[in-house]
Order: C-alpha cells, then structure tokens, then sequence
C-alpha cells in the first residue's frame, strides 16, 4: 500500500504541473479599419468625423459615422445569417467559438498571392 501512495504521488508531481498549464489563446482578429481585408468589390470601412470641438454648453466633444460590410475583416455569420430561425451571434454558446487548434504560418505564401487567388508572379 505504501508503494502504491508513493507512486501516485510521484506521477502526481509529474502529471499535476501540465494540467495546470494554460493554453495558448491566439488572437486571430484583425484591426477594424480601413487597412482589414474585405470581400474583393465591396465598399471598405468608412470613419467619418462628425463633431470634433467644443460644443455651446462648454464641453468638447468627439463624435465619429463609421460603416463596413459585414463580411470584412474578422467577423462570423451567425447561422441566422443563412437560415430563418437559428442562432443569431449573441446566441451562439461560447464553446462553439473556441477550440484546440493547429498553427501553421503560411504568410510567406500568401504573400505570393493577390486577392484573387492568382500568383502575382504570373
């Protein structure tokens, strides 16, 4: 019995210190601006500055118009987007947004590419 106390404890000394580890989260977004990737011939973000100064009351005040297509930059269709009756964004569990994944960093090929999906060597 002692043997045995003794060997859960050396495994647990082993195993407990990777269970404890955190995972690495990877921010896949992209900057919701002008410079975010879009779908090729819609219109890009727009920021338009709508008041910039100090108001008759005293107080300055900053105010901006922005618009962007939906399908820019880093977004998700929610399955509402394609069918009546199903999960809007604000509906979808968090779980279903987050899992293990795989990095590959293909950035040097991309590079290569234009947006549509010919080499821009050729």
């Amino acid at each position: 019995m002692k043997t045995i106390l003794v060997k859960l404890a050396l495994c647990a000394l082993i195993w407990v210190p990777g269970l404890m580890a955190r995972p690495a989260w990877i921010e896949l977004s992209h900057p919701f601006n002008a410079d975010a990737p879009y779908w090729p011939g819609l219109p890009t973000f727009n920021l338009t500055t709508m008041i910039d100064g100090y108001q008759p009351g005293g107080f300055y005040l900053l105010m901006y118009s922005y618009g962007a297509p939906e399908h820019g930059g880093t977004h998700i269709d929610a399955p509402r987007h394609f069918a009546f009756g199903k999960w809007t964004t604000d509906e979808i569990p968090l779980d279903r947004l987050i899992g293990p994944a795989i990095k590959i960093d293909i950035s040097s090929k991309a590079a290569q590419v234009n947006v549509y999906g010919k080499n821009k060597y050729l």
